[in-house]
């Protein structure tokens, strides 16, 4: 339904791999082809000076090749009257992301789900997005030895709810490869 594009003989996150760099990026810094700055151009034309609303949201209008890199994140609130979310929980993910995970992550916790270094900077940057009401965007290069380097780029897109200040996070995920041939 969302893109479902599973790659049998490609490396995926649950497979222990190495991080060799991480570091925060601007959209314009990378590819125009690339998911997460087509999805940061769509989220910046709904913004009026704070986040956009959920309601503003229209799968129909993000390019239709992105769509199988987004997760959706309902945020969880611990205390009825709390600001801000504890948490978010997978409600969504295109098929891009679970070729890229390796797994299914629905129902469970954003930032929860592979290996303590690579979640440790989702959690980081979900703090930070909630934090700061911006959307964060980010690079990690890592390898394993037996599978040539990738590069994945994530955005954190906060909109704003009915209820609650923050009513989703749509997470974009993009990978590519940075050795000469793929897998």
């Amino acid at each position: 339904m969302y893109g479902l594009q599973l790659e049998a003989s490609s490396p995926d996150l649950t497979e222990g791999w190495a991080r060799a760099a991480y570091g925060r990026v601007s959209a314009d810094t990378l590819d125009p082809d690339n998911p997460v700055r087509q999805f940061d151009r769509y989220y910046r034309s709904l913004a009026g000076g704070g986040l956009p609303r959920w309601d503003q949201f229209d799968i129909c209008a993000v390019p239709s090749h992105v769509v199988a890199h987004i997760a959706l994140g309902q945020p969880a609130y611990e205390a009825d009257d709390a600001p801000t979310p504890d948490h978010f929980v997978y409600t969504l993910q295109g098929g891009a992301v679970r070729a890229l995970l390796g797994t299914s992550v629905i129902g469970q916790k954003v930032g929860h789900v592979l290996q303590y270094n690579i979640t440790y900077t989702l959690r980081a940057e979900i703090a930070e997005a909630v934090d700061s009401g911006r959307a964060i965007l980010s690079r990690s290069d890592i390898a394993k030895g037996d599978w040539p380097a990738i590069q994945i780029t994530r955005g954190l897109f906060l909109f704003s709810g009915v209820e609650r200040p923050i009513g989703k996070l749509v997470l974009v995920l993009n990978k590519r490869y940075t050795a000469d041939s793929a897998p």
